[in-house]
């Protein structure tokens, strides 16, 4: 399953995909930096960086 990580820290996001990566070679991961404290204008950047996904799943 390929992965989409979301958080506020680019550097925390870089570093997480990394290690996934290099666990698990076949995985595509994306990163997408966000900072939910911006309110509902946070979204649109993530929908411009899951425009191009199919979505299966979404979690917490």
């Amino acid at each position: 399953m390929n992965l989409v990580l979301i958080s506020r820290s680019m550097e925390k996001l870089k570093n997480t995909a990394e290690y996934i990566r290099n666990l698990y070679p076949t995985v595509e991961v994306r990163v997408i930096q966000a900072d939910f404290s911006e309110g509902k204008k946070v979204y649109e950047s993530i929908g411009n960086g899951l425009e191009d996904l199919d979505i299966g799943i979404l979690g917490k």
